[in-house]
């Protein structure tokens, strides 16, 4: 049993099958096949053998007197009388009269008609076509010899005379329908192509012409013998082997004497002459001669030339600026161009004469007038004429914000500005910036701040940090944000408040930290005494800076004030829980253990219990603030269970609207609420009425559909069903093993057999199959022999069961194979795309790859190829993107089928943080996801971004880049690791550490082995010690005395000690003995152990939920499935039985 009974049986966009009987008992099958959007929506029955609608309040909208029916939306149903098709309105009125010998849909618009053809089983041959617009009604009579789509603009291309098949047509004439229904161009043309929503390219026998869409004219004469828009108001045209340019009204702006004309960007055309081109302006004027294999206008008048593979630059008036020997191109300036020649980059004049000579291999233009180059490991400033006006030694610097960058001397930072002028002075161990503001910290001491202007010059004013009334921090980062006027002291390293027009100090600086308490006019203040529960906070009136509470409290948590609560539960440092309303003021409770979050209106809250300490994880746990343990002098951070005490519900005005009586109360959802008394549940409603008596071992998973609400219980956690809001029976726990519910059904087995129950509980298809999947699209497959067939939600069959495989439908598809080849089925088993494929997926953004002849291209739903198959391999579609692979070089494709990024890579990586890696020759760079090249292929290696960091590999040691390609840890490492947490491993000389993204190490290169970071921890080892855990500040928080250990998940991580394994918690806290032969990576709170070759279950607590005596534990769905040779279990992520093991 993979879940039973805990489907989401009603949150998705299907209404389920529901069987039942009316007055005159008519036994009435509902089939619910389309999304449900209230009782508009309508619902085939089925009443004698013939078919009917009714509405979602069940009653009878259109007479049973169809011999089928397919529901295409809300609005319209194709009905079948006499073997003749029609289209049904959901009043019942009938639409189109059955009169059709096919009706299918086109698209979400449009209905294709057939008469005359052999449409048997759904697949017609000959006969002819026409089109329905659902919405406008519009129809065009069957004419067509084939109607296929054209995805541009939605269109529909129609033929007339020709001899078809179901992709395409030999001879006849072509015409053009639009998404209304409407025949926009007559079938009058050899062919048809769609250049915009406005524009179709049309061709005669006397050559290609430009029909306007919106106008409903010939704006270009059919006389061409090529046509192609380049630019919003230019055509390019082709007649007697010459190319010339068309403005979009068809009038001569360039007479046809090029061998090619193309866009040059920036609205310049570059003509061809012979091989070569030249750049020309919109109007035809002549810029260069054509000498070159390319040519492109770039920005303040540079053209930018390549000839031979090499880069060169000239000026609009054809001046050569510099010759093709660049082999790169960088920033554009005025007067200034970053070039590279061979390996090496220097920056030329408007005159191509270098006043920064080409000899560093890194240079950087910081503006428009300094440039930056480094030489070994000197750093030098230049100006325009190319004079050095600053030189520095570091080992790193930052990118450039607001004109000020980071660097970094040996293990300390300092701040520069864009003229090397020293903002701080290289002495702190950890610098921020944000906006113009500068924060630092020495070794031991606490925060300096210091504060620049726009031009990254030191400012003498003092920084006012300006409170807005309108929402949260602009800087979270330094606590602070909005138009009032908290200021910072230097000398007091606190935070004050004064008037910022009188100037007058309202309260002194005294603050450690302050944050803002939105929609109203208060601050949250930290105190800088401490006590035992950190710094204590209080709130102040930011407009009249009185204290409204001093701080008393561990922690105020201002952003839940942003729901809309007017109250917020606060923990006091006397280990007791008040509320805090947002006025100030302060509400008390007797012995109150536990306040939660206010949910649609209520919290809850226990009074007469405490928190335990020393117990982790349950229902009622809440993360408290860092405590100070005085023995071991650290700050740790405590997790607490509430024991005994009563449970009961507050109002926001501390009103207790529940009495405080039940042994467990879960919060409100949807207006019920989850007790337990003396260990069974029942429900409370918002009136706080106890509407289902305490009775059952479990209730869960609610679920709302239609203002419906059903919740899954159970009885000895054996047999399980549903009960809706009032505590009333819907569905009676007598099923065996079942699945998740899809589509209002869920998949039930008995005896061995499968079938299908509705959500009442009735078994709408019998157990009958050897074999099933879950209904997808309305469609579900079974076999059983050896072949698969559909079912549809009544059981009917849809195909007969004669395909080898079959898989789930997907945006209307299902593949088949039919013995070697691959075809798609549509929903009503309408073999619509012809089984002529080796190998096919699913169909994913419109598109589905398949293979034909040994190659992958990609088909739309109507079986056209989209993208031709030319390709050896097409992966999945990854954020609208699929990587293609032609021979040994790799591109990546859209979901219009438009290669984005041309197959001319070695290697193309998945994206990460929006840029992927690539490969050329044999450099790495970064593209992005349009296939603009982000960082040129310079590097001999490199790893995909993470935390805003790639790994680089250059002259046999890895660094840092970041997304603009920009050096921000210097490659000095012989390994590194990807960055995780914001810590990256990196090996120095043997031992490995961790650095920021920053490169500062803050953990240090004294460790044999590392792991990677997970909930603030990494594993690292010791040779003779072991394996221990350090946090991101590397201090070693558990010893280093472990053969082994596993990866930590939700706090708890499996170790291994004197041969055997054991649990711990992130303080190194031994959570279960140390007894088992081997504990795998926990998983919400829940952990297979082995023992003796048999394997158990153990929660985060150490508790053996499920003794070792199994073969096997796998997580399926959101259960726990339990099996050995001769049972089979499951349990809840709780370690409750769902089901218990049973033969």
């Amino acid at each position: 049993m993979e879940k039973r009974w805990k489907g989401d049986c009603l949150s998705g966009s299907y209404k389920p099958c529901i069987v039942f009987r009316t007055s005159t008992n008519i036994l009435f099958i509902l089939l619910f096949l389309m999304p449900v959007s209230g009782i508009s929506q309508v619902y085939p029955v089925k009443v004698d053998r013939k078919w009917g609608l009714v509405n979602g309040a069940g009653k009878l909208v259109a007479e049973s007197v169809y011999d089928a029916i397919q529901t295409l939306d809300e609005e319209h149903s194709i009905v079948v009388r006499d073997g003749k098709y029609g289209l049904l309105s959901s009043s019942g009125k009938l639409l189109i009269a059955t009169q059709y010998t096919f009706l299918k849909p086109f698209n979400k618009e449009l209905i294709l008609t057939n008469t005359g053809g052999n449409c048997e089983n759904g697949d017609c041959e000959g006969g002819k076509w026409g089109l329905i617009h659902l919405e406008n009604g519009n129809e065009i009579k069957p004419q067509f010899s084939l109607i296929k789509s054209f995805d541009a603009g939605g269109f529909a291309l129609v033929n007339v005379g020709g001899e078809c098949s179901y992709l395409d047509c030999e001879g006849g004439k072509w015409g053009l329908v639009d998404t209304l229904g409407v025949l926009r161009i007559p079938a009058d043309y050899l062919a048809l192509k769609i250049a915009n929503a406005q524009e179709a390219l049309v061709q005669t026998d006397a050559g290609w012409g430009m029909f306007n869409l919106s106008q409903d004219k010939m704006l270009i004469p059919p006389i061409y013998g090529e046509l192609e828009r380049v630019g919003k108001n230019r055509v390019t045209m082709k007649t007697r082997k010459k190319y010339g340019v068309l403005t979009d009204q068809g009038d001569t702006l360039i007479a046809p004497r090029y061998e090619g004309i193309l866009d040059a960007k920036k609205g310049f055309l570059a003509y061809q002459e012979g091989r070569k081109f030249g750049l020309m302006d919109s109007v035809g004027n002549h810029l260069t001669t054509a000498r070159f294999d390319l040519v492109e206008m770039a920005d303040f008048g540079w053209v930018k030339v390549k000839d031979g593979g090499m880069w060169g630059l000239l000026d609009m008036q054809d001046r050569e600026i510099i010759g093709p020997v660049l082999r790169n191109i960088g920033k554009i300036g005025p007067g200034y161009a970053a070039v590279q020649r061979g390996p090496v980059w220097g920056v030329i004049d408007r005159n191509g004469t270098f006043f920064i000579r080409d000899k560093y291999e890194i240079l950087e233009v910081v503006n428009d007038s300094v440039f930056m180059v480094q030489e070994k490991k000197y750093h030098k400033w230049l100006n325009q004429e190319g004079k050095i006006t600053q030189t520095l030694a570091f080992e790193e610097i930052s990118k450039w914000e607001n004109n000020v960058a980071k660097v970094r001397i040996g293990k300390y930072w300092g701040v520069i500005n864009s003229q090397g002028k020293w903002l701080a002075p290289p002495r702190f161990v950890e610098v921020k910036i944000v906006n113009m503001v500068g924060k630092a910290r020495r070794k031991g001491r606490k925060w300096e701040y210091f504060y620049f202007d726009e031009a990254g010059n030191p400012s003498k004013i003092k920084r006012i940090v300006l409170i807005r009334k309108d929402g949260e921090p602009e800087d979270q980062g330094m606590g602070v944000g909005f138009n009032l006027g908290w200021f910072f002291s230097n000398s007091k390293q606190a935070w004050g408040l004064r008037n910022p027009v009188t100037k007058r100090v309202l309260i002194a600086p005294q603050f450690a930290e302050i944050e803002l308490v939105p929609n109203s006019n208060l601050t949250a203040v930290k105190s800088q005494v401490e006590n035992d529960f950190a710094l204590a906070w209080g709130l102040v009136d930011h407009l009249s800076g009185e204290v409204v509470i001093e701080p008393l409290f561990s922690r105020i948590y201002t952003r839940d004030f942003l729901s809309g609560n007017t109250a917020r539960a606060i923990y006091l440092n006397s280990g007791r829980f008040a509320l805090l309303r947002q006025s100030g003021e302060v509400l008390n409770f007797d012995k109150a253990a536990f306040i939660g979050e206010f949910i649609e209106g209520v919290a809850r809250i226990n009074l007469g219990g405490y928190l335990d300490w020393n117990k982790q994880g349950g229902i009622d746990t809440v993360g408290m603030e860092r405590r100070f343990d005085r023995k071991t002098q650290r700050r740790t951070v405590y997790f607490q269970y509430c024991q005994q005490g009563k449970w009961g519900f507050i109002e926001q005005n501390g009103k207790v609207v529940c009495p405080v009586k039940f042994e467990t109360a879960l919060d409100f959802d949807n207006g019920l609420a989850r007790i337990r008394v003396e260990g069974k549940w029942g429900l409370l409603n918002r009136k706080f009425e106890v509407v289902v008596p305490p009775r059952y071992d479990f209730i869960e998973n609610l679920y709302v559909e239609d203002g419906n609400i059903l919740l899954t219980v159970g009885m000895d956690r054996n047999e399980f069903g549903f009960i809706d809001e009032n505590g009333e029976i819907a569905i009676l726990p007598k099923f065996g093993e079942v699945t998740q519910f899809r589509e209002g059904l869920v998949r039930v087995r008995q005896d061995s057999l499968w079938g299908f129950a509705d959500r009442d509980g009735n078994m709408v298809i019998q157990p009958q199959y050897r074999e099933a999947g879950d209904f997808y699209e309305g469609r579900a497959r079974v076999r059983n022999k050896r072949n698969w067939g559909y079912i549809d939600p009544q059981g009917k069959a849809i195909t007969k069961q004669v395909y080898l495989r079959a898989g789930d439908f997907h945006e209307g598809r299902a593949w088949v194979q039919m013995g070697k080849f691959f075809g798609y089925l549509d929903l009503v088993g309408t073999l619509v795309i012809p089984a002529v494929y080796t190998r096919v997926n699913d169909f994913s953004d419109g598109l589905a790859a398949a293979q034909r002849k040994g190659s992958y291209g990609l088909i739309n739903a109507q079986g056209h190829w989209v993208l031709s198959p030319r390709f050896y391999r097409i992966k999945n579609f990854q954020d609208s993107l699929a990587v293609v692979q032609d021979g040994g070089k790799f591109g990546m494709v859209n979901p219009q089928g438009k290669l984005v990024v041309k197959p001319q890579y070695r290697q193309l990586g998945n994206f990460y943080e929006g840029l992927a890696v690539v490969r050329e020759k044999l450099e790495f760079g970064f593209v992005d996801h349009l296939g603009n090249t982000k960082i040129p292929c310079q590097f001999a290696n490199a790893g995909p971004f993470s935390c805003g960091r790639a790994a680089v590999f250059i002259n046999g040691k890895w660094g840092f880049v970041d997304s603009t390609g920009t050096s921000r840890v210097r490659n000095r490492f012989p390994k590194v690791r990807d960055f995780r947490e914001n810590r990256a491993a990196v090996r120095v000389g043997d031992k490995w550490g961790f650095i920021n993204p920053e490169g500062r190490m803050t953990v240090p290169a004294t460790f044999d082995e590392v792991g990677d970071f997970e909930n603030g921890r990494a594993a690292i080892f010791v040779e003779d010690k072991g394996w221990g855990f350090v946090n991101t500040d590397g201090t070693l928080v558990i010893p280093c005395r472990f053969q082994a250990v596993g990866q930590f998940r939700n706090g708890l991580v499996p170790v291994k000690s004197a041969n055997k394994w054991g649990i711990i918690n992130q303080f190194g806290a031994q959570v279960t003995l140390f007894k088992y032969d081997e504990i795998r990576p926990y998983h919400e709170g829940l952990a297979p152990a082995l023992l003796k070759r048999k394997v158990g279950v153990v929660n985060g607590q150490g508790k053996v939920l499920v003794p070792p005596s199994f073969d096997t534990v796998k997580r399926i769905g959101n259960l726990i499935r339990i099996e050995s040779a001769d049972a089979l279990g499951y349990i809840d992520p709780m370690g409750n039985w769902i089901w218990q093991p049973s033969k």
